[in-house]
């Protein structure tokens, strides 16, 4: 199912272009304006550490995940515009190999974004003992969300055989699942509150980000919910992509 000539392929075309390069070098650049920012502004540099630790971890995350909608959203339809989908499927290589090609290197971006937020958030979180879980769970639950969102993207991209509209409806999707994450804290304790925050998996990741960064250990039993919740999307997810695997075919035929 895995085909090293199409892993390879992806990788070029993401991080060997002046495209990936540009875009790692924004994400860095961006990492160090926002770490600025938390250490030279009065006013944020008297936030609690763990509120600062648990923000720039949630910017990440989202950082990561718009990166992998717009990769995503154009796997498929990119190649159809420029005629290469055609070629490909004529090769002995199966959609499914494809596909799981095009995630992986979608994944391995994400992967490169992580890796650049360690050090910020190492320096965000010194002096406290929470680094490393945050880092883990950064790294798990960010994983996790990516894969969702690719998922989803590039079924979009599949299914619409168009960058921008498979650009553009992934986004509205972002948006209206990101929309609980940002609830004020009023509103997620809230019977319904806390109902959106389990139906949104980016709400359950930014929930355990926090209970981590506070380590708090009375949230335990919440925390595995909000990881479940994630899950059963990674699984709808999959199921989502199945069918647009099975929607991949040469036109015209």
């Amino acid at each position: 199912m895995i085909n090293s000539a199409i892993i390879k392929k992806e990788i070029k075309e993401n991080f060997f272009v002046m495209k990936g390069s540009l875009w790692l070098f924004i994400v860095a650049l961006l990492f160090s304006v926002i770490a600025l920012c938390f250490v030279s502004i009065q006013d944020l540099s008297m936030l609690a550490q763990s509120d600062i630790i648990t923000t720039f971890s949630k910017l990440v995350i989202v950082i990561g995940c718009l990166i992998t909608i717009i990769l995503a959203a154009t796997s498929f339809s990119n190649e159809k515009e420029q005629n290469t989908l055609e070629s490909l499927l004529l090769t002995t290589v199966s959609k499914h190999e494809i596909a799981i090609g095009k995630l992986i290197s979608i994944i391995l971006m994400w992967l490169a974004v992580f890796i650049l937020s360690i050090p910020y958030i190492i320096a965000l979180g010194e002096g406290s003992s929470v680094s490393v879980s945050i880092i883990r769970s950064v790294f798990i639950t960010g994983t996790l969300i990516v894969v969702i969102v690719a998922l989803i993207a590039t079924t979009l991209s599949i299914i619409l055989l168009s960058s921008k509209n498979a650009i553009v409806t992934s986004i509205i999707l972002f948006i209206i699942v990101a929309v609980p994450g940002f609830l004020p804290k009023a509103v997620i304790k809230s019977s319904a509150g806390s109902l959106l925050g389990y139906l949104s998996p980016l709400s359950s990741a930014f929930n355990i980000l926090k209970s981590v960064a506070t380590q708090n250990v009375n949230t335990s039993i919440a925390t595995t919910g909000f990881y479940i919740a994630i899950l059963v999307w990674v699984l709808i997810g999959t199921f989502i992509m199945n069918y647009g695997i099975k929607k991949i075919e040469i036109r015209g035929e």
